[in-house]
């Protein structure tokens, strides 16, 4: 039972190593490599630790890396997740101090933006300065939540390189150890083939023939 999957450990390794392998399959054959592999107990704690299990498979928006892997890492995502909090507060000091309902939104073409009806675009502050111009609405952004995309943009972009960069050193770490661990593997599918060998001797009462002259 010890051996179990371990004959699967070349594959695993050098699957991880491919650069073409997606983040939820290279993270997975990782884990599956340093699991299945006693010798390699120093670096399984840090495979674990180190990816969501549930991470998507496109690496370009980031969310593979595990919270409490790097600090940096940790950081950077806060900003985005304080950010929604900081937008709801924005959104309820900015309706009123101008008296009248709106809405702080985000969209990929036009960024952030505080939405007015037309109905109350005449009494906007004047700092204010339109953004987007709706059927029923106005949009505009303030020198405030302009300060908070840019920081929120600059966030973003450095967290996605920094995850494609610790990933990759994950995979680094992994390929590293591939002859390593493809010449224990078969040392242990060798062992493994004389233990079934041996123990089924023993259950079915084989013996070693003897040849007389």
């Amino acid at each position: 039972e010890g051996a179990g999957g371990v004959g699967a450990n070349p594959r695993y390794s050098s699957r991880t190593g491919g650069g073409t392998y997606r983040p939820r399959q290279s993270i997975r054959n990782c884990r599956q490599t340093s699991t299945r592999a006693a010798w390699a107990g120093r670096s399984r704690g840090a495979y674990r630790k180190s990816s969501r299990p549930d991470c998507p498979n496109v690496l370009r928006d980031g969310g593979v890396i595990a919270a409490g892997f790097n600090e940096q890492l940790d950081h950077l995502r806060s900003i985005g997740q304080d950010g929604k909090t900081w937008l709801t507060k924005y959104q309820q000091s900015q309706s009123e101090r101008a008296g009248i309902p709106l809405k702080v939104g985000f969209n990929r073409v036009f960024g952030y933006y505080i939405e007015v009806s037309h109905a109350y675009s005449e009494k906007v502050p004047p700092d204010y300065v339109r953004k987007q111009t709706l059927k029923n609405a106005e949009r505009y952004i303030t020198d405030e939540l302009k300060t908070f995309e840019t920081k929120v943009i600059n966030a973003r972009e450095t967290r996605v390189v920094l995850e494609y960069n610790l990933f990759s050193d994950i995979r680094l770490a992994v390929m590293a150890k591939t002859a390593e661990l493809q010449a224990a593997a078969a040392f242990v599918a060798r062992t493994d083939v004389l233990l079934a060998l041996a123990q089924s001797a023993a259950v079915n009462d084989y013996h070693r023939p003897r040849i007389n002259s």
